[in-house]
């Protein structure tokens, strides 16, 4: 089955219908019989977290997500990149609009202010992400822009430490689905944030059910060591840093951002093929395309 996916032989009613039979099984799958029973299973959820490690998985979700060509991402992706979802208040927006739209909400629900040190976890900047292909893409930009004041670390937030009491802000968006033991995690964040910090963080979850990505399609080869949340779930990890606000953004958003990206890469390749080109964009090197008339 996978060698017709990868190859684009079969038409888009064929894989959505494969789509929600998946989603639908995984529904059946998590569903409880009762409210005990649906706790009890969440409770036991949680403290399975509290004995794992940080992350699972590392190197796998970067050969799926982090490590792909920045080339890839341009050919779907919004001006501004988001890899995550954009927000359509009105449902007319284009890309574009809606990823400021979102990227502005980070600002004022964040308390975002010029003159921070802001921690960026995927004013001073300081961007940390396990990707080698996105440093160099975020260092090309800042240099573009000449910007000063923008660091791009390259590391495993399991095994890195940061400096202690630095960050006014740590921001995190779509990350801590690829994490496990929130705990430790949590306690990292706080440790790296001066006197009266804040972390804000930027995650999709079930609204009632964490579980874990153990097996299927998104499991093998998207999603590979991956969390669901729950809606509630980080309210179990207070340990070190105490919950003051959240927000609930409906699916609907990232259903369109979904859509739209589905659009600009279909439109991508349509363009490239219209143009005699046969394109092969290289996962594994920073933008590499090659072509044959």
């Amino acid at each position: 089955m996978d060698w017709l996916l990868d190859g684009g032989w079969l038409p888009s009613p064929v894989i959505r219908t494969g789509i929600r039979r998946q989603l639908q099984q995984r529904l059946e799958a998590v569903k409880s019989a009762s409210l005990e029973d649906a706790y009890a299973r969440k409770m036991t959820f949680v403290e399975a977290l509290r004995s794992r490690p940080i992350a699972i998985e590392t190197d796998t979700a970067n050969e799926q997500h982090y490590e792909v060509g920045t080339g890839v991402h341009q050919a779907y992706l919004g001006p501004r990149m988001k890899y995550s979802s954009c927000l359509y208040p009105n449902g007319g927006e284009t890309i574009a609009q809606a990823e400021i739209a979102m990227l502005e909400s980070y600002v004022q629900k964040a308390g975002l202010q010029d003159g921070q040190d802001v921690l960026d976890l995927g004013s001073k900047v300081t961007a940390f992400s396990n990707s080698k292909t996105q440093k160099i893409y975020i260092d090309g930009e800042a240099k573009k822009k000449q910007l000063s004041n923008l660091k791009v670390i390259t590391g495993d937030v399991v095994d890195y430490e940061f400096e202690p009491s630095t960050y006014d802000r740590v921001i995190s968006i779509e990350m801590f689905e690829h994490m496990k033991n929130y705990s430790l995690l949590m306690s990292k964040v706080a440790r790296a944030l001066k006197l009266r910090g804040k972390l804000f963080l930027h995650i999709f979850s079930h609204k009632d059910t964490p579980y874990d990505y153990e097996e299927g399609w998104m499991t093998t080869h998207f999603f590979t060591g991956g969390t669901m949340p729950s809606a509630d779930l980080l309210h179990y990890f207070q340990d070190d840093l105490t919950l003051q606000k959240q927000w609930w953004v409906s699916g609907t958003h990232y259903a369109k951002t979904c859509e739209v990206c589905l659009v600009c890469q279909s439109a991508r390749i349509y363009t490239d093929v219209q143009a005699g080109l046969v394109i092969a964009i290289d996962s594994k090197a920073e933008g590499s395309v090659a072509g044959a008339g």
